[in-house]
């Protein structure tokens, strides 16, 4: 009670009630968490709070609005009439990020493209999935057609990396031949060859000759 005498000499009394301030219990409270865009509570007590951080206040933790890094985040309580405040340091690791190589290829058709993937950030433990149902960091594919791949890298923890390459394949080769009807031995024949559309080409013949005027006589 508070006793107190007023200037006409009376004396009253009056009744303060202090209330103890809630505490906020964070030794459970998480202190890391991967890059992925969902929201966490942590394990605090007692729980119907705000966090803070940056000026900016929250009713959950999303790490993707935090971004990597450690951060001090402040956690305050109201009981409605006490206001009670603490804080503690939450690390966010590294998102996922995938290069490729080569980034782009190029291949006759019928060869066989090879591919290695390189992935850092996360917690590690990566897994490398391919569209064409392959699993690992290297894969080898022999597209019919120029195709793009499509790599997706997870961790079991992170949000995924999605990466594309495209396999650019060179179309077959297409001609039409000219042959010289059969001749005696000791005479010459003669072969020619049309690429499609007028296509440029070197021909290397195994046989000794000569050319002329584009035909191959030997």
């Amino acid at each position: 009670p508070v006793f107190f005498t007023n200037s006409n000499q009376c004396d009253s009394n009056f009744m303060i009630y202090l209330k103890d301030p809630a505490i906020i219990d964070l030794e459970n409270a998480e202190t890391t968490y991967c890059f992925k865009d969902t929201l966490f509570l942590p394990n605090i007590n007692p729980i119907g709070g705000e966090f803070h951080y940056m000026d900016t206040h929250f009713g959950f933790i999303n790490p993707t609005r935090l971004g990597s890094g450690i951060h001090r985040i402040v956690y305050s309580y109201e009981d409605g009439v006490c206001m009670s405040v603490d804080s503690w340091s939450l690390l966010i690791h590294d998102p996922i990020e995938t290069s490729i190589s080569p980034f782009a290829d190029s291949i006759c058709m019928g060869d066989v493209s090879t591919l290695f993937a390189n992935a850092s950030g996360g917690i590690g433990n990566y897994i490398f999935t391919w569209s064409h149902n392959q699993i690992g960091a290297k894969t080898s594919f022999a597209p019919a057609k120029t195709t793009s791949l499509q790599l997706l890298v997870s961790d079991g923890c992170s949000n995924s990396y999605t990466a594309e390459v495209e396999i650019f394949v060179y179309p077959s080769v297409w001609f039409t031949a000219v042959v010289s009807d059969s001749v005696c031995y000791g005479m010459d024949g003669f072969i020619e060859l049309k690429l499609r559309n007028g296509d440029p080409a070197e021909m290397v013949w195994s046989y000794p000759g000569r050319t002329l005027n584009g035909r191959y006589f030997a």
